[in-house]
């Protein structure tokens, strides 16, 4: 839906992680240390691309309530004032799919998500979970109250609450308390920060967790 570059650089180790980029970078909070630095690499983003679409079939999504926010968008504008900073579709069905054919119906599945927003990629995270029949959760994180608030007030609506565990607070601090105790992880989608600096910091505290078929 949105990639500054058009493009991305392959990886050298085992494929791991999702890193998705949102329609705008998001701020984070400042961090002692971070001073102009921080606001240089802001600056330096270049602005996204859109690839996201709106004249489409909404029985595609795979949530009745994610369908209903996307009814009548025609615009990026309109889109970012019902579902916030997300992917938009495709972008959704592709994260859907890709989890119905990965995740494993013998196993207890956490998926790790950075970046909440108002929880709209999060309901399609835990639609997946669902429509695999797998048990297990989505652990998200987010860093503004407004925007959390939002997302539970969205997971609520459609029906998927019961899977989703979301932390208030910077992903940076939160990940190592919070995944202190899973292993076995096999999927992260890191879409909070896409500065170069905080996903290399969200990377390093899950990749220890996932498993070799990760």
């Amino acid at each position: 839906q949105s990639d500054s570059e058009g493009k991305s650089e392959p990886s050298t180790s085992m494929g791991c992680c999702i890193c998705a980029a949102h329609v705008a970078p998001r701020r984070r909070k400042p961090h002692a240390g971070d001073g102009s630095i921080a606001d240089e690499q802001r600056e330096s983003m270049k602005p996204p691309i859109f690839h996201r679409m709106f004249n489409y079939d909404r029985a595609l999504l795979p949530n009745a309530y994610l369908a209903s926010l996307e009814e009548g968008v025609s615009s990026i504008d309109e889109a970012r004032s019902r579902t916030g900073a997300s992917i938009g579709y495709p972008g959704w069905g592709l994260i859907y799919y890709i989890l119905l054919a990965h995740l494993d119906r013998s196993r207890h599945e956490v998926i790790v998500e950075t970046g909440t927003n108002w929880g709209c990629t999060t309901i399609v995270l835990a639609q997946a979970l669902i429509d695999a029949r797998c048990q297990g959760r989505v652990i998200t994180f987010e860093l503004e109250p407004e925007n959390a608030a939002r997302a539970n007030a969205n997971l609520q609506a459609a029906g998927v609450a019961d899977r989703v565990d979301l932390h208030l607070g910077d992903s940076r601090e939160l990940l190592p308390r919070a995944l202190e105790k899973e292993n076995g992880i096999r999927v992260a989608l890191l879409d909070a920060s896409h500065l170069y600096d905080d996903v290399k910091r969200e990377f390093e505290a899950v990749l220890p967790k996932l498993s070799d078929d990760a």
